[in-house]
């Protein structure tokens, strides 16, 4: 694997810990960042010893200011399009490829683009000071990084034009409410509890999360509730299968197995 240098990538305990490192410059996103992030999905997805991904970023008030404007991208016009079906596009096409649960982590602000890929992980767990800045229209522009799709998807038609029109600012809370945020934690603990999620996430069936991951999925993009019952069918296969499965339901029988004791 390349070094990153706007990133960092570490393994530890079946986690792979994916962090954008830009602390200077607010964690804004290069398209060198977007490609790193890519590659950094892509081996982690492949590599056997992870069980899930954690996404994060350095620092405590800017999770990401979204793409830098430093790096000249929107003062090309001809060339904006190519270069983001070059960067965006294959970054949130692995991020959908990748069949580990990926879990985003946000703390302070995630600004545009940023916001986007935070909603593009499978899982979402943000600092009570964090904010997801749907800023687009307020710059002319439209959501991008497939936050229209993520929007309508978990919001339905009406509130996601709303939010992308008024380039709201959604609060940890109000990210909660709606859908968007699987948790929010206290600041403070937002390492922790990121960790501690994970670290469940991992420990748990390396055959059947993927499976799981891939049925909602698939639920979510219209197929029937029968065509997902034959799936499910065919993948509980696999599951029982597994030496996880085999481990797991004979710990259960051996518990059940097992009187209680009684106090006299």
């Amino acid at each position: 694997m390349t070094e990153f240098e706007t990133i960092t990538f570490d393994v530890n305990g079946g986690i792979a810990f994916i962090t954008i490192n830009r602390p200077d410059k607010h964690n804004a996103l290069l398209l060198r960042t977007l490609h790193e992030l890519r590659d950094a999905i892509e081996h982690a997805s492949q590599d056997d010893a992870v069980g899930v991904l954690v996404l994060g970023a350095v620092g405590d008030r800017v999770f990401s200011a979204g793409i830098d404007m430093a790096s000249g991208l929107f003062e090309d016009a001809d060339n904006l399009t190519s270069n983001m079906q070059d960067s965006v596009l294959p970054l949130l096409e692995t991020m959908q490829r990748n069949d580990k649960p990926l879990l985003g982590s946000v703390r302070g602000m995630a600004v545009g683009l940023a916001a986007s890929i935070a909603l593009s992980c499978d899982l979402l767990i943000m600092a009570e000071d964090a904010e997801l800045r749907f800023v687009f229209s307020n710059l002319g522009i439209v959501p991008d990084g497939g936050a229209c799709w993520q929007l309508v998807d978990k919001l339905g038609y009406s509130k996601a034009l709303e939010i992308a029109l008024d380039g709201r600012t959604l609060s940890a809370g109000q990210c909660e409410s709606l859908g968007l945020a699987n948790r929010v934690v206290p600041a403070e603990a937002l390492g922790e509890a990121t960790a501690s999620w994970a670290k469940s996430l991992a420990a748990s069936s390396r055959v059947s999360q993927p499976l799981t991951k891939s049925l909602m999925k698939k639920a979510a993009n219209g197929a029937s509730m029968l065509d997902i019952a034959n799936l499910e069918a065919e993948a509980q296969g696999q599951c029982v299968a597994s030496d996880y499965c085999i481990q797991a339901y004979t710990a259960f029988l051996d518990s059940r197995a097992t009187p209680k004791k009684t106090n006299h």
